[in-house]
């Protein structure tokens, strides 16, 4: 029935929203407490088998779809290439236009949000609203895990942890969130004071 199925829909989104917020609480702590090999090392793995296998079931339906002719050889080479230059995008960054490096972040949300199509819809819907509320409550309540890793990592001995956040492109002169940025004074006489720390304007989302 439609009540039965609402229930279990319900019970299960709300396992699965537990599993995210733990996770996510785990990787606030194994910030904080400065665990940053660890950390790399489990957003590369997750990346890299993110775009590896999830984006290769996609790509996979695609081929199937549209009748794309592809050879087993090509296809894994593909999927191989698309993973490992993706992974390196987001967390390496080095040499790679930013553009690329948001695009892969926002393939990686695309291919997450692709996974609720295998979803019936009165679990697609109630995991979509648990999402929701769980994301208000993890970005705007003061014990929310995303709002407590946005201010650790503005902190201004935060190490840089790339991939963590979607960042937008800021303009030249502006710095990182969290970053202190120097701003000259001069007295009555002209002569220069010391200079005053001001927090940059927080333009991460």
């Amino acid at each position: 029935t439609a009540v039965t199925s609402l229930g279990l829909s319900l019970v299960n989104s709300l396992i699965i929203v537990s599993v995210i917020g733990g996770m996510t609480f785990l990787l606030v702590l194994l910030y904080k407490y400065r665990c940053m090999k660890f950390l790399m090392g489990y957003m590369c793995l997750a990346s890299t088998v993110l775009l590896g296998f999830l984006g290769g079931q996609m790509f996979y339906v695609a081929i199937n779809k549209y009748q794309l002719a592809i050879d087993n050889i090509s296809f894994y080479f593909t999927m191989y290439n698309f993973a490992v230059v993706g992974t390196l995008a987001v967390f390496y960054e080095k040499g790679i236009s930013k553009y690329i490096n948001q695009a892969y972040l926002i393939a990686t949300s695309v291919i997450v949000a692709w996974q609720l199509s295998y979803f019936n819809d009165w679990m697609a819907w109630a995991l979509l609203i648990m999402l929701a509320l769980y994301d208000l409550f993890a970005v705007l309540t003061p014990c929310g895990p995303l709002k407590a890793l946005v201010n650790l990592m503005q902190k201004d001995d935060a190490p840089e942890m790339p991939g963590l956040l979607y960042e937008a492109q800021l303009p030249e002169g502006a710095t990182r969130p969290g970053r202190r940025v120097r701003k000259n004074r001069a007295d009555q006489n002209g002569n220069p004071t010391e200079a005053e720390d001001e927090r940059a304007i927080n333009a991460t989302y």
